[in-house]
């Protein structure tokens, strides 16, 4: 097992530095987060916490660009039919719901990456992924051969 990984309680391998859903957040959630849990953290997660305070980072920067450059058209868009949701239990054919209406036009849906940063997407969707690509290659060599990376919106990122 490389320093890249570590197991789990499972015994199930994952990459030292993974991204998730707290890299998505703005720095001031991420602060709230954390004061919320009166500042302590696991020292073996040190390289999350610094990761996840520098994307909160990049993530209100982006914000503010974003806002500035497409708020006004964002606030004047209308929807013209109600949303569709999707809710359900695993295993009940919400996917294969999600698939059928993905292939009827009529019909959209947000991307992994979307949901992942859905406050600068507009600004960050064809750079960030790239960014992340060449973070991922510089963390490690031979990322590509263990499977590390990211799935962002249909795109393997590696």
């Amino acid at each position: 097992m490389s320093i890249q990984e570590k197991k789990d309680v499972a015994g199930i391998k994952y990459p030292r530095v993974a991204l998730g859903a707290w890299h998505g957040m703005p720095i001031g959630t991420s602060l709230e987060m954390w004061a919320r849990n009166r500042g302590s953290f696991s020292w073996q997660r040190t390289d999350r916490l610094i990761t996840i305070l520098l994307g909160g980072l990049l993530n209100s920067g982006l914000n503010s660009i974003d806002r500035l450059l497409y708020g006004r058209r964002v606030c004047k868009s209308e929807l013209r039919h109600p949303p569709v949701f999707i809710v359900g239990h695993w295993r009940t054919g919400t996917t294969l719901l999600h698939e059928l209406l993905v292939r009827d036009p009529q019909f959209t849906y947000p991307s992994t990456y979307q949901c992942f940063v859905p406050s600068h997407f507009l600004i960050s969707g064809t750079i960030l992924p790239r960014m992340l690509n060449w973070f991922c290659l510089l963390y490690t060599s031979d990322a590509a051969d263990e499977g590390l990376g990211v799935d962002l919106g249909g795109r393997r990122i590696i």
